[in-house]
């Protein structure tokens, strides 16, 4: 077997969807154990642009499908905003944690996935995070008062290898569906019996979301249930399925707020820090309020500077002299930057990037190919429920969540190669 001979499988499609199930499998193992190696993972991705017959296929599916090119736009705008921003170091690290966004939607536009292949990689992901919940619950039975009492003070039960709970429960959230998609399609990989554990993992996961009692996640699971039911109906023009999954879908939630201690301490707490930051009270040690005052100054940043903004590089600096002039009873470990990305860009990059990037969020929801893929809507509910109350993109992990994952199912409706 030569190099020559090797070269030339490269370009073939099957040999791209195994690399893409190596790349995946190794960037999900860095989710939880090693940010090393989530960026292999995604760096190794990019060598599909380097195969045989590349750039035709990726020309064609640019001109195809305009996902790939707003994807790219979101990196290109933080990079043009250093242009007009002072602390250039800071900016540095904003377009490193984006440097993704450059080359892996054209890496992703030169393969067409397979449904085996996407299939295989959800399938792993709900594994994990299955098996992280029931450590998540493990965990909480034998430490069942102090965890119950902490959601009191802001605070939650700890997730596996600290991935974070915000993310966790995004991503349990998005395995929930993954469970009953998987289900639903019949997918198994030796016997039937596997299509219940696939269901009952679902149900189970949505149990441990309300029990997890993170507002991300949840906000998230039901925006996307909401979504995908309005599809679904549509697609089927079968109401009655939808009255039905909407009352199983109240009745979760309601038994849920009674049978779940930690979602009603949670309930307890976000009345109490959102009603002190109407009053005006002081929120240096309330998570919601100091979360809800970042937006009232990024909002403020941004409108400075309407158009372009204050610069990627300047929204942390403009923040601290906020703080500092206006707030000097908030400590400085409690500083935020503009918990929403959707401020955040802003902030940075003006109207000019925030329309941007809400092309890049909404326009999924404009395209019939794109509608008919229900994990694809589903994730990237997920996904911009959490731009809202969380500035996802400003970690590594959030950039490979949102842009491994949405990536991985846009190729699946890549037209497939005459090979196949």
């Amino acid at each position: 077997m030569t190099i020559g001979y090797i070269y030339a499988q490269s370009g073939t499609n099957d040999w791209k969807n195994k690399w893409i199930l190596a790349c995946a499998f190794t960037l999900i193992a860095g989710l939880y154990v090693s940010a090393a190696m989530m960026s292999i993972g995604m760096i190794a991705t990019a060598l599909l642009l380097f195969t045989p017959g590349a750039l035709p296929q990726i020309a064609s599916n640019l001109r195809n499908q305009p996902l790939y090119i707003l994807l790219f736009g979101i990196f290109a705008f933080y990079l043009v905003s250093g242009l007009y921003s002072e602390n250039l170091h800071y900016w540095g690290e904003r377009v490193q944690i984006k440097l993704p966004y450059l080359l892996l939607p054209f890496s992703f536009a030169a393969v067409s996935l397979t449904k085996r292949t996407l299939y295989t990689i959800l399938y792993l992901l709900f594994i994990t995070v299955s098996i992280g919940a029931v450590w998540c619950l493990i965990n909480f039975t034998l430490n069942y008062d102090a965890i119950v009492e902490s959601y009191l003070h802001a605070k939650v039960m700890p997730t596996p290898f600290d991935i974070g709970h915000i993310r966790f429960s995004l991503m349990s959230a998005f395995s929930a569906f993954i469970g009953w998609i998987l289900y639903k399609d019949q997918f198994v990989f030796k016997a039937q019996w596997e299509r219940y554990v696939l269901l009952g993992g679902a149900l189970f996961l949505v149990i441990f979301l309300h029990i997890l009692s993170v507002r991300s996640g949840l906000l998230a699971f039901y925006g996307a249930a909401g979504v995908y039911l309005i599809l679904e109906v549509w697609k089927n023009k079968n109401f009655k399925q939808l009255i039905v999954s909407v009352l199983f879908l109240a009745m979760i939630s309601g038994a849920m707020y009674f049978l779940s201690p930690t979602l009603r301490n949670k309930a307890k707490y976000m009345n109490k820090d959102v009603s002190r930051f109407k009053e005006g009270g002081n929120v240096n040690h309330y998570s919601d309020g100091n979360r809800l005052l970042s937006w009232q100054l990024g909002w403020r940043i941004g409108n400075e500077n309407p158009l372009i903004g204050a610069g990627i590089g300047d929204v942390l600096d403009e923040i601290k002299k906020i703080y500092i002039a206006e707030y000097p009873e908030i400590e400085e470990r409690n500083w935020l930057i503009p918990h929403s990305q959707f401020v955040y860009i802003f902030a940075g990059c003006g109207w000019l990037g925030l329309l941007w990037f809400a092309a890049a969020c909404f326009y999924p929801y404009l395209d019939t190919r794109l509608r008919n893929v229900g994990l694809f809507m589903i994730f990237n509910t997920i996904i911009v429920t959490s731009f809202i109350s969380e500035s996802t993109l400003e970690i590594q992990l959030g950039v490979a969540l949102h842009l491994f994952f949405l990536l991985l199912l846009l190729s699946y409706t890549n037209p497939k190669p005459a090979e196949e």
